[in-house]
């Protein structure tokens, strides 16, 4: 009996002190983005909340992020944007390896980024016991636009001023100027210079 009180008191100090521990990050955040003029909107959600703040220096200045962000970031991962960038709620990234979000790139609302999947090539274990890809990357060029419910997948590039439509899914890169849209994401305009201005892709 004497045991158990104490293992209970035991494993509420140690809930305590991590609870502790986060809000203190979670303070150092915010401090950081605030003299960026920077801002994450509360509530937000962390699977790490250390390597959240380990990559806080990362973000750059004039960024906002909105409500209900979900930030799932290995510990040695790295997770960059750049400075300008507006992205809206219900924003989710999952990162293993390497995310760059460029500078005044505008991610609507329910935008999903991951660079990762869980592998499922041994038929013989359930999905969910199976390990994460490793060495994934997404890199997402100046002043892209991704649009509302996007979903972009490992191991793509997105060039410079590419718009992203609504509810596509990037399953390759996108080159820079373009348009794609679709399931999976498919170029249907890019931008002829000699002519200034958008030109639809002959399929």
């Amino acid at each position: 009996m004497v045991i158990r009180a104490f293992r209970n008191i035991f494993n509420t100090i140690c809930s305590l002190m991590v609870y502790i521990r986060n809000v203190l990050c979670v303070l150092m955040i915010f401090f950081i983005l605030f003299k960026k003029h920077s801002r994450i909107k509360l509530p937000f959600t962390a699977t790490s909340v250390r390597a959240l703040l380990n990559n806080i220096d990362s973000i750059g200045s004039n960024v906002y992020i909105g409500k209900n962000a979900r930030f799932g970031i290995s510990r040695n991962a790295t997770f960059k944007i750049g400075a300008g960038t507006w992205i809206g709620d219900d924003f989710e990234v999952s990162c293993n390896n390497s995310i760059e979000i460029g500078k005044n790139v505008l991610i609507g609302r329910r935008v999903f980024i991951g660079d990762t999947i869980h592998q499922y090539g041994n038929i013989d274990k359930p999905v969910i016991t199976q390990p994460m890809s490793e060495n994934g990357y997404v890199k997402i060029e100046d002043d892209c636009w991704i649009g509302t419910g996007a979903c972009i997948l490992p191991n793509v590039i997105i060039g410079k001023h590419s718009v992203i439509g609504a509810n596509a899914v990037v399953t390759k890169d996108v080159p820079p100027y373009s348009v794609a849209v679709g399931i999976p994401a498919k170029v249907i305009k890019k931008y002829d210079f000699e002519r200034n201005q958008w030109v639809k892709v002959k399929e």
